[in-house]
């Protein structure tokens, strides 16, 4: 028999009575926020939690503060350390966490500071943590949001307190163990990519110390590979967002129009879009299919492959290969290429002003042009590796996802209880 199961036989033989959150806690309230207009408020010394960074968490830090003014002159209080916190709007509704330094919240938060003769705190965050779904069906609006009324009617198992700790116990040990082999998957993953790049960024060297290519280059070029500017090889043309103003140029939109979002989403081979514009948005011509576009502001040095005609917004910078030059590079080879370019760009930005490329530089960067068998070699070799990278990525959130359900099983069997009649 366990600890556990000796501590429910002996503690409580015939149940476990519920109670509500109000009757379990000395305090339940929601934070506030400073005048927004008033700059003299916000950036002080005092924590201040919004709902968004509240996600199954302990919470060591806030992203913002406010300064002591700024606290009286809202509607904010001090939440004790070890309260519990329940998003009420927002992505992260009904998610809780627990604070471990004392800290002022928004009109989203709402903080629990509990009765710790009745519950111990972190034992009620775990209740809460099961409940999750339950708790965000009470929700109200097309928003989701709760309130804390509502909050203060959730009813929780509340067995002694002798049983809570082992429970907090056992679920804390379980947690450890579960972000340690979170974080081991994690690193494997960022092992294997850095091995890929430096890989990667060896079989794209024709010098002679690269060892990877030092066979290949000696039989097909020995004399060494030839390389031309940027701007001999590839015309240039930049992005632009039509006017969102105007819905002739977005409803019923058939032609794709990239943003970042498409290479957050689906990597660096395009050939859909998320959003798409008419032909009354089109200025002058589209960028052609097998066109590389690299952003060259803001975010900069990503780049996909385009395999379609398309337009992009302004962040990126189109380069569709010259006529001449379309039967000497390969597109996946001048992808491939392009992190190179890509890494140069983040290293030579503008920074006065907007973030950008400095494109005068740019223009002039040497681009390798070897023989079409040295590139074919080059393709098939990386198109495996990034193949092996992709099964990884792939496999890594659903071994995540795995070991998080049999933790959330786990859980939720120890915090069940037979009722109290």
């Amino acid at each position: 028999m366990s600890r556990l199961e000796e501590l429910l036989q002996t503690l409580c033989p015939d149940g476990v009575e519920e109670q509500k959150i109000e009757q379990v806690c000395k305090n339940v309230f929601a934070g506030g926020t400073p005048n927004t207009s008033n700059e003299d408020y916000y950036e002080g010394e005092i924590p201040w939690l919004r709902s968004g960074e509240i996600n199954f968490n302990n919470i060591d830090k806030t992203e913002f503060s406010i300064t002591k003014k700024g606290l009286e002159n809202s509607s904010a209080r001090w939440i004790k350390k070890d309260s519990v916190l329940l998003a009420m709007t927002g992505a992260t509704v009904a998610r809780s966490g627990v604070n471990n330094l004392p800290l002022t919240a928004n009109q989203s938060v709402c903080a629990m500071e509990v009765n710790d003769q009745i519950i111990d705190y972190k034992y009620l965050y775990y209740c809460l943590s099961k409940d999750y779904e339950k708790i965000r069906n009470m929700g109200q609006g097309v928003l989701t949001s709760l309130n804390v009324s509502n909050i203060r009617r959730i009813t929780v198992p509340v067995p002694p307190l002798p049983v809570q700790d082992e429970i907090v116990r056992i679920l804390d040990s379980f947690t450890a163990l579960e972000t340690e082999l979170e974080n081991q998957l994690e690193a494997e993953l960022a092992a294997r990519v850095r091995q890929y790049q430096h890989y990667r960024n060896e079989l794209l060297s024709f010098d002679s110390n690269s060892k990877i290519m030092e066979n290949l280059l000696t039989d097909i070029c020995p004399y060494g590979v030839e390389y031309l500017e940027l701007q001999q090889i590839f015309d240039f043309r930049n992005g632009y967002t039509p006017s969102t103003k105007n819905d002739k140029y977005w409803d019923n939109g058939s032609i794709p129009w990239f943003t970042m979002k498409d290479l957050r989403a689906n990597g660096g081979i395009l050939r859909e879009s998320i959003e798409k514009i008419t032909p009354d948005a089109i200025k002058g011509r589209l960028f052609e299919s097998n066109s590389i576009i690299m952003s060259t502001s803001a975010t900069i040095g990503e780049h996909a492959l385009i395999l379609v005609d398309a337009l992009s917004n302004q962040r990126f910078t189109c380069l569709t290969r010259k006529e001449k030059f379309k039967g000497l590079l390969i597109p996946k080879f001048v992808y491939y290429y392009c992190f190179i370019l890509g890494q140069w760009c983040r290293e030579n930005i503008n920074v006065s002003g907007f973030a950008s490329v400095d494109m005068g530089r740019f223009s002039k960067f040497k681009f390798p042009i070897p023989p079409l068998e040295v590139q074919e070699k080059i393709v098939s070799i990386l198109e495996r590796f990034d193949t092996l990278v992709n099964d990884l990525k792939s496999g890594l959130p659903a071994e995540i996802a795995l070991r998080r359900k049999q933790y959330e099983t786990y859980r939720d069997k120890l915090l069940t209880f037979t009722r109290r009649a």
